[in-house]
């Protein structure tokens, strides 16, 4: 039975050449992303990580599909080129509501799953250059200050019980 990976931004860039890679590794993994049309080979669901319901369905139709989900993967996110001044702040909050709290909210609704199954990966890709205001907001946003640590610590801390369970951040 092979082991079931669900990648946000699964359509293009990186998220598309990772889900191939897993897909040619044996695993049966699922895409989501805002877009209609899917990757070929793999399962797409249309998602916006930036909308909670959408992401409980979106998980709700995978474990209803598969039964469970082994490995997430939260790609999904953009970058913003530009100095800080002339970054608009709208902008600037959308960039954390997909890169980073679409992350949150893709942890949210898989965890309970991952938790009953006693076995998981998570990982979280961000990478943007240097010269972008997004390497200063969002990447930093994963190295929060003390009180807001425990969204990304957290599921490490509640899957630590479970000896197959590995968190990548």
């Amino acid at each position: 039975m092979s082991e079931i990976a669900v990648i946000t931004g699964g359509t293009s860039g990186i998220g598309k050449a990772t889900a191939l890679c897993l897909r040619d590794a044996g695993y049966d993994v699922y895409e989501l992303s805002r877009r209609e049309q899917g990757v070929e080979g793999l399962h797409h669901i249309r998602c916006d990580i930036t909308d909670e319901d959408q992401v409980r369905a979106a998980v709700a139709e995978i474990i209803g599909q598969a039964g469970r989900i082994d490995v997430l993967i939260n790609n999904a996110g953009f970058g913003i080129s530009g100095a800080v001044e002339f970054t608009d702040t709208a902008e600037a909050q959308r960039l954390l509501d997909v890169n980073f709290f679409g992350m949150v909210r893709m942890n949210k609704a898989v965890i309970p799953h991952m938790r009953r199954a006693g076995r998981a990966k998570i990982c979280r890709f961000t990478a943007p250059p240097p010269d972008r205001i997004s390497y200063l907001i969002a990447p930093r946003a994963v190295q929060l200050p003390a009180g807001a640590a425990p969204l990304l610590e957290g599921p490490g801390r509640e899957l630590q019980q479970h000896p197959d369970v590995v968190i990548y951040f």
